[in-house]
């Protein structure tokens, strides 16, 4: 190659390299800041106005009265009605209105000035502070705006229809609501209920002549000059390019100095430098990028690539915020992506959570009626399957399938189909029951997220893998690896895409989730393109790794027990409603009976349940007023429940002369059950009457009889001889015992627990059990997390006196005295004469019944119990099964789990002895060693500063039994401790249904198989009569089990998946059904009868 002829001969220059660091300042100074005047913000507007004859604004407040609890508010009818009748008032910037969660209502007139009816495009600003939804004048939702400091949230424009503002006036409705995005804008700190809130607006245009200078941060957001704010974003992709590439990369360095170009470039008032500019940033983005995006728009399914990147909205049904903010926040939210639909074809977006549809299709019908047409198109997508984004630790079994019950239910009803894709992006750990409930709901996918939060050193190691459940079920899961469900589809998101996916060598396809939320995000069913092109590239999952058990989250563990109420609220909730759908169903198979089953009162109930189900209001990590409003529900709920309980039990338990003053009705009809029952004297049932064994109580107000319920029947009270139970007072205590343990309390610790028929103390030396008070203040997330080092902390606490209030002989009490710190309380440890079981093996239960007026601030109550049974592990209760868990810390997978959570009990075992600790209404457990620990109660105090302050009750039962957990009486126990006995003493006399005396459904043949569920079956509310009953198998083995009706013609009996839909049918022989189970195995029956 020859000298270029066109290289100088000679240079008279003196050019340098530019230095890297003062280019990168100044790149950081061309927006906005001291010199904004003259950068490129001040390119961003041609004008605005705010004068009184262009813009008129009205006021009316629907709730003059105020209130610390505001409700809805008023809808658009009412608001209009209230502006037309002239009970609006003149508004103006500054004015403030409030308190904090009300909603208030604006009429805007807008007077267009002539020069702005000729603009390319007119935006009306609105900046309330807080969040608001621009109406029409017909009343149509259109759109949501946020307004407030913050950047990342800010949404304060309108665009104008052209048909609108060059007709001259324009009238818009704005509601506006006295909260921000994410909730009183105080972070997680305790909001302000009296706080108020200023307004702002304006009008502005933008057009591609003349020019007026205004900021580009200021309170308001602003409307851009369209080519001005074009090149701002070509700015944005420029710097991000260089910051978030490897700083000496080829592509950062031209991305940082071709914007040091565009800076040295552009020039104040010059559109024709902006055009330039925008040349420059060809350089790098590509020529005629935006062409050829446009020629792609159209064929956008035909694109390929690694990344799908889907516009979301998960929105947090409750957290630092009430639900009536929600039902707001969901019509803004989502009439925004239906605007933003309509402009951008290519645009997919999607959103979860029956429950917030439901609360749109009643509020906002206008806006649910758009959202059905775009559903139809296939742009606003659905997923998720469940009525909304739940917990996932906590919920029992029948809690979960009805989430996916209710959820598909309405999805299917409302647009047409299922939903194939279980999403919960936000949820602090996930049951291992879960593949298997999805599946046998119609899900093959799962996508979450909040895994990749582990706060110690296991960082999760998968992306895209099969998550196997308890049972062997498998889901094929993705968990983004943008580790981030609320992306702004930065550059740096980009990158992580590829650079944090740990399963690039199976398939590189991932999700990115973008768009403003206030946590969370979702797929869509262009995911299911992705879920195809993983499983393409995966030969339909088998080369993708899988993940067996439970996803068990590093952080947010102090969510087991935070906010006592609500958890037992929800415990209660579900074993009254699973007893309310019982007895209904016998009511209504009653030949002797007109009772109807009461389908939609039974639906509402699981509703109001699901509702306090989300993955924030039942781990208790929301304000004071949200843990009133779940307070407030579990009362409606108690109260429907209870009224459509005494319509069953009416019908069952019929008016006879000749009948029973007291019947006690076996919730458990599938179990035997010899138990001490405690029964008001006022009802006049009494020991005279020769009804079995009685012991009256010491206060003369109650007495003690022994009850027998047979499996598959009624309860009776009967005379059994036992042993009796029998209590000694010592000088520094008190002990009780009875035919099979025995129990020594000394100087306010329980330091005996003997078994007596082996002649073996369960309790090891040195402080022996009982309460633990620890401090509690953990690094972050005040009522999320508690950290491991809280463990050094103990405070072991005492009974301050030990008082014998029963002396046998059924039963025997100790009334225990607690006080420390603040609080005090009383615990009543009761010992009965009979085991907790009819086992012959089967040893009895020492319960402890708490009432305490709790008022500590950031400590952690904690039972304990050092035992002398040598375990390697503990098996903990689950949803539709169980969990087995270390118990040492040899590894830091080992060493995070130092609390996790657990449903009705937890065991450590050795080859032929253990024990369990059983509870009513608690899920935090920290078995560690020898050291049987569980949670009891919390009081951190962001957000709600009133965590659990006040009475608390809860009760707790130890169990000492004979061999492993398998081949125990432990989890039989834990469901009778939670469900007891109900003793009916009405003051009448009344004749049982026969199938009450007779259950007609019995299960036989391995004890490993549980009945979760009795209920009708779905479409009967439509006619037919069908029976459906959920079973499973508990304990981790194949079982063989016989199903047996009596009483009753079954037609057809059929296994049907959690929907009821039918799976396969079944054989009935002799009213004799054979059902086979694999390891915990979900099996559904439906019987047509």
């Amino acid at each position: 190659m020859g000298p270029s002829t066109k290289y100088a001969r000679y240079n008279t220059s003196a050019q340098g390299p530019r230095f890297e660091d003062v280019t990168q300042q100044r790149i950081n100074q061309f927006l906005g800041g001291y010199f904004a005047k003259l950068n490129l913000s001040s390119a961003i507007e041609l004008a605005r106005t705010d004068a009184s004859e262009h813009i008129k604004v009205e006021y009316w407040n629907p709730n003059p009265e105020g209130g610390l609890r505001p409700g809805f508010g008023a809808l658009w009818k009412e608001a209009k009605d209230a502006f037309d009748a002239g009970n609006g008032v003149p508004a103006r910037k500054g004015d403030k209105f409030g308190p904090t969660w009300s909603n208030h209502w604006f009429k805007v007139d807008i007077t267009v000035p002539e020069d702005v009816k000729r603009a390319e495009q007119v935006i009306f600003e609105w900046d309330s502070t807080g969040e608001a939804l621009v109406y029409d004048a017909a009343g149509n939702g259109l759109q949501g705006l946020t307004g407030g400091t913050r950047k990342e949230d800010r949404r304060v424009e309108f665009i104008l229809p052209p048909s609108w503002f060059q007709k001259g006036s324009v009238v818009l409705y704005i509601e506006a609501s006295t909260n921000g995005m994410t909730g009183n804008n105080c972070g997680i700190d305790p909001p302000v209920d009296d706080l108020l809130y200023p307004v702002s607006l304006r009008v502005a245009h933008g057009s591609h002549t003349g020019v007026d200078v205004a900021k580009l941060v200021s309170h308001d957001l602003v409307v851009p000059n369209l080519p001005g704010r074009a090149l701002y974003y070509d700015f944005e992709a420029l710097t991000q390019l260089a910051a978030e590439l490897p700083p000496h990369s080829p592509l950062a360095n031209i991305s940082r100095h071709v914007a040091a170009d565009i800076a040295s470039t552009f020039k104040p008032n010059d559109p024709a430098s902006i055009a330039e500019c925008r040349k420059l940033a060809q350089r790098v983005l590509g020529r005629s990028w935006e062409n050829e995006l446009e020629k792609a728009r159209p064929n956008h399914k035909d694109v390929t690539g690694h990344l799908w990147a889907l516009g979301h909205c998960h929105i947090d049904t409750a957290w630092l915020w009430p639900w009536e903010v929600t039902k707001r926040k969901v019509a803004r939210s989502w009439s925004t992506q239906l605007d933003l639909i309509d402009r951008y074809p290519e645009y997919r977006f999607i959103a979860t959570s029956a429950q917030q549809y439901a609360w749109l299709e009643y509020y906002y019908p206008d806006v649910f009626k758009r959202l059905q047409t775009k559903v139809k198109e296939g742009t606003f997508q659905v997923e998720g399957a469940t009525w909304l984004e739940h917990d996932a630790n906590m919920l029992s079994g029948e809690s979960f399938c009805r989430q996916f019950l209710l959820g598909q239910n309405f999805f299917l009803s409302r647009f047409g189909k299922r939903c194939n894709t279980f999403v919960l992006p936000d949820t602090f750990g996930y049951s291992p029951s879960l593949p298997q409930i999805a599946r046998l709901s119609g899900c093959t996918y799962f996508f979450t997220q909040k895994i990749s939060w582990n706060k110690y050193s296991n960082k999760f190691p998968l992306t895209t893998f099969n998550w196997i459940g308890l049972d062997g079920t498998q889901i094929l899961t993705h968990m983004t690896p943008t580790v981030n469900y609320n992306s702004s589809c930065e550059f740096s998101d980009i990158v992580k895409a590829h650079t944090v996916h740990h399963n690039l060598a199976q398939t590189p396809n991932a999700l990115l989730l973008f768009g403003n939320g206030d946590g969370g995000g979702g797929p869509t069913p262009d995911h299911i393109a992705m879920a195809g092109e993983v499983l393409k590239d995966t030969d339909d999952g088998k080369t993708l790794p899988s993940w067996r058990g439970e996803l068990y989250l590093e952080i947010h563990r102090g969510t087991y027990t935070s906010q006592a109420r609500t958890k037992k609220g929800n415990r209660d909730g579900e074993i009254a409603v699973r007893n309310v759908e019982m007895l209904c169903t016998l009511a209504s198979l009653d030949h002797g009976s007109d009772f109807v089953y009461p389908h939609e009162e039974i639906r509402l109930c699981w509703a109001a349940l699901c509702l306090c189900h989300f993955h924030d209001t039942l781990p208790g990590s929301v304000i004071h007023r949200v843990a009133d409003d779940l307070a407030d529900k579990y009362a409606e709920f108690r109260q429907l429940a209870s009224t459509v309980m005494n319509k069953a039990e009416g019908a069952l338990l019929r008016n006879d002369e000749h009948g029973d003053l007291g019947v006690v009705i076996n919730p458990t009809p599938f179990t035997e059950r010899l138990e001490v029952v405690k029964v008001d004297r006022t009802s006049g049932v009494t020991a005279g009457q020769g009804r079995g064994d009685w012991q009256i109580g010491q206060n003369g107000q109650h007495q003690y009889a022994l009850v027998h319920g047979k499996a598959g029947g009624t309860a009776r009270f009967v005379a059994k001889h036992m042993e009796p139970v029998t209590v000694s007072r010592l000088a520094n205590g008190a002990a009780m015992s009875n035919g099979t343990v025995s129990i020594t309390i000394e100087d306010g610790r329980l330091t005996s627990l003997r078994d007596v028929k082996l002649d073996r103390e369960l309790i090891s030396g040195g402080r022996g059990a009982g309460f633990v008070l620890f401090q509690d203040c953990p690094l972050d997330w005040d009522a999320w997390d508690v950290d491991e080092y809280h463990l050094e902390t103990p405070t072991h606490l005492a009974f301050s006196s030990v008082d014998v209030v029963e002396e046998g002989p059924l039963r025997a009490v100790l009334q225990c005295s607690l006080a420390f710190g603040s609080s005090k309380g009383t615990v009543f440890i009761t010992l009965d004469a009979c085991a907790a079981s009819v086992d012959k093996d089967a040893r009895s239960l020492l319960k402890f019944d708490t009432e305490l007026d709790w008022r500590e601030r950031h400590c952690f109550l904690k039972f304990e119990l050092p035992t002398t049974v040598h375990a390697l592990d503990a098996t903990y209760d689950a949803a539709f099964g169980v969990l087995k868990r270390a118990v040492h810390r040899n590894t830091t997978f080992e060493q995070a789990r130092f609390e996790v959570s657990a449903h009705k009990f937890a065991d450590v075992s050795e080859y032929n002895y253990g024990v369990a600790l059983i509870n009513n209404c608690k899920y935090g457990y920290g078995i560690q060693g020898n050291i049987l620990r569980f949670s009891l109660l919390r009081s951190p105090m962001r957000p709600d500063d009133t965590c659990d302050q006040g009475f608390q009750e809860f009760a707790f039962a130890i169990l000492p039994h004979v061999g492993n957990f398998e081949s125990s009486v432990v989890a039989e126990v834990a469901e009778n401790f939670n469900v007891p006995l109900r003793v009916n003493s009405i003051g009448t006399k009344v004749k049982p249904s026969s199938l009450l005396f007779d259950f007609p459904f019995r299960l036989e043949g391995s004890r490993g198989v549980s009945v979760e569920t009795i209920k009708r079956g779905e479409a009967d509310i439509k006619g037919g009569t069908s029976v459906v009953l959920r079973t499973f198998e508990h304990f981790g083995g194949q079982a063989n089990s016989v199903l047996s009706v009596v009483g009753l013609n079954v037609k057809k009996a059929s296994v049907v998946n959690i929907l009821e839909d039918v799976l396969e049918p079944l054989e009935i022989v002799d009213r004799r059904i054979k059902l086979r189970y694999k390891p915990f195995e979900i099996k559904t029956i439906m019987l047509v009868v």
